[in-house]
């Protein structure tokens, strides 16, 4: 008899596992429970070793935001060959039994979500989550830190397959602006989709773009908000359920936070990579639009 329940416990707590493997967000509870786990991974992402030495989650290494991508100036965000990939991931300790949550210090949000998305064009996501709130949550609910610095790392083994229908370039947009099945979704604020000049080469939004606000995502700490929320906010937006989104910002990284929303709601999702910084300097063919002015009141 006492055979028979520690097997269904067992069983139990090893569906519990498997389902948070499968999970895009995971908690500060939950991540404070498996830290110590020996193939969970903790990445704190960020530009910025500072903030990682002033304090971090006990046993987390530090993951340069711009560490699997190549240095590349003549673009603002780039993705790495599948070689460069490879062996950053496994200097980095990954493997494929490895258990892999990501987390950012103050306001990094997109940071993270440009970073779970490398991981998933790189075909390894369904071993990656983002722990939600990152440290203003952890600090926040008063759970333990440390200044130590990163541990040594062992090197990993790890297969990688590149996903690049996550990834549309411009032509593919250009080429889908009447479809009804795809929503072209603009991160990058209200300022600049309704037209404001300052931008690179043209103002405005690609033709039909709804706007979708990266801060109306996320609450103060950085958590992901309700997917009943999310679900609204996008129905709000006027994106149709049964859509393809297609997310574009600046260059690529802001746009990934409604990417990874439209992840959570189980969206097809993907990324226009490069931008508003492409779109804007292409000809008139790559149609750009601005939003009308309100109508001005009589005294």
């Amino acid at each position: 008899m006492n055979r028979i329940r520690f097997s269904s416990v067992l069983l139990i707590a090893c569906v519990q596992f498997l389902s948070s493997q499968n999970q895009l967000l995971v908690t500060t509870a939950w991540v404070d429970d498996h830290k110590n786990d020996p193939n969970v991974i903790l990445f704190q992402v960020s530009g910025n070793r500072k903030g990682f030495l002033n304090g971090h989650i006990p046993g987390a290494r530090f993951l340069w935001f711009d560490h699997l991508s190549p240095s590349n100036p003549d673009e603002s965000t780039a993705l790495p060959t599948m070689e460069q990939a490879k062996s950053s991931l496994e200097e980095l300790g990954v493997s494929n039994a490895s258990r892999v949550i990501l987390y950012g210090g103050p306001n990094v949000v997109t940071l993270l979500t440009r970073t779970y998305l490398m991981f998933e064009y790189l075909g390894i996501a369904q071993n990656v989550s983002i722990m939600s709130g990152g440290m203003d949550a952890w600090k926040s609910e008063k759970r333990v830190t440390s200044t130590e610095t990163s541990p040594t790392i062992q090197r990993g083994n790890v297969s990688i397959t590149a996903h690049p229908n996550l990834i549309v370039d411009v032509d593919w947009v250009k080429n889908n602006l009447k479809n009804p099945s795809v929503a072209i979704v603009d991160a990058r604020g209200k300022r600049a989709y309704d037209g404001a000049p300052g931008g690179p080469q043209r103002s405005g939004h690609i033709f039909g773009a709804k706007l979708v606000v990266i801060d109306s995502l996320v609450d103060s700490l950085n958590r992901f908000k309700s997917p009943d929320i999310l679900r609204k906010y996008f129905a709000d937006a006027g994106i149709n359920p049964n859509s393809k989104i297609v997310t574009y910002c600046w260059v690529g990284q802001m746009a990934t936070v409604p990417y990874f929303a439209a992840k959570l709601l189980g969206y097809d999702a993907a990324l226009f990579d490069g931008s508003w910084e492409i779109w804007s300097a292409m000809d008139e063919s790559y149609p750009v639009e601005q939003t009308p002015p309100p109508p001005k009141v009589g005294k």
